[in-house]
């Protein structure tokens, strides 16, 4: 429903721009195209603001044509394709799998990658400073270190914790989670932190993962970046303290729902950053000379309530050092 409803969006914004003799007398009308894992109305008009702050507006001299893979993998080549066959100005990829595809569609079309933990081991640009291709945008530069930070940040909310789960999706051949096993293993010991590797592929395999969770004593489960838990954060924030486990995340958007706390950049940051990448393509930048960016801002945020309705006491340390309590 929420794509139909989009399209339906998308169509009236083109019946808008239908030639008349005011319209025929304006300015080109540019298409931007938007690859992601799941749609979110919060974050769509972060993007659109983004755009709209730097005088594109839809329906006036910009129509934007979204597409999205709703947690399932395989349609991101198939969308990739179709966004490219529209003959788009630029395309915005949020999160790894789009920009794999978008890379693999098209070698010419501007496209502004956010999200990606690291671009250049990815082989979606060659650095940082100078990409060198037609991918550029902002990369959290995160990946495996954020899941160090966020155990960190578990031990410190719950001292006594003891097993913490990691919930990753196996399914995405770009998960950070996989490859980076032994090092994440080795940043746990130290916190006296025993792990729990909780895989998934389907939306059918969170509750059985939570299940799992409890079954084997975890304290705490901690979320890895992905589209498909992204698309069913709230689910498994709920199912989660419905088992009586807090979730820790990254991006402060993950904790919809029932989570616990979060730590790293927002995804609407990340979007304003990415229609600031858009604008200047627009204008006639070229994205191989265009310097990758990373998040502006790291917030660490908690959710109180939660660690109310839980029974958790939360240290009065790290609450001092929370950039945001919801309560």
């Amino acid at each position: 429903m929420r794509r139909r409803a989009f399209v339906v969006g998308v169509a009236a914004t083109v019946a808008l721009l239908r030639p008349t003799h005011h319209t025929r007398a304006q300015a080109k009308v540019y298409r931007i195209g938007f690859l992601g894992g799941s749609f979110d109305a919060a974050l769509w008009s972060s993007f659109l603001d983004g755009l709209s702050e730097h005088g594109w507006r839809q329906g006036h001299n910009l129509v934007v044509e979204g597409r999205w893979a709703e947690a399932r993998p395989e349609r991101y080549i198939e969308l990739a394709s179709e966004l490219v066959s529209l003959k788009m100005d630029v395309i915005v990829a949020a999160a790894p799998p789009a920009v794999r595809a978008l890379q693999q569609a098209t070698g010419t079309t501007p496209i502004i990658m956010i999200a990606v933990a690291d671009p250049v081991e990815m082989g979606f640009i060659k650095s940082l400073a100078e990409p060198g291709g037609n991918i550029t945008g902002v990369a959290s530069l995160a990946g495996p270190s954020i899941i160090f930070k966020l155990l960190e940040l578990t031990k410190d909310a719950l001292p006594s914790a003891k097993i913490v789960g990691i919930l990753f999706n196996e399914g995405n051949p770009l998960n950070y989670v996989t490859a980076a096993a032994p090092q994440i293993l080795a940043a746990a010991k130290p916190l006296g932190l025993e792990l729990l590797w909780l895989p998934v592929r389907t939306v059918d395999d969170l509750k059985p993962a939570l299940a799992t969770a409890k079954q084997r004593g975890a304290n705490a489960i901690i979320g890895s970046g992905d589209p498909l838990l992204f698309a069913e954060r709230e689910f498994i924030n709920d199912a989660a303290e419905s088992n009586g486990l807090p979730t820790v995340w990254g991006p402060r958007e993950y904790l919809s729902g029932r989570g616990l706390l979060s730590y790293g950049p927002t995804f609407r940051g990340m979007l304003r950053q990415a229609a600031v990448y858009v604008d200047r393509v627009l204008r006639g930048a070229k994205p191989a000379t265009m310097p990758v960016e990373q998040p502006t801002r790291y917030d660490l945020v908690l959710n109180l309530k939660t660690a109310k309705d839980l029974g958790l006491t939360i240290p009065a340390a790290f609450l001092s050092r929370a950039d945001e309590v919801i309560e």
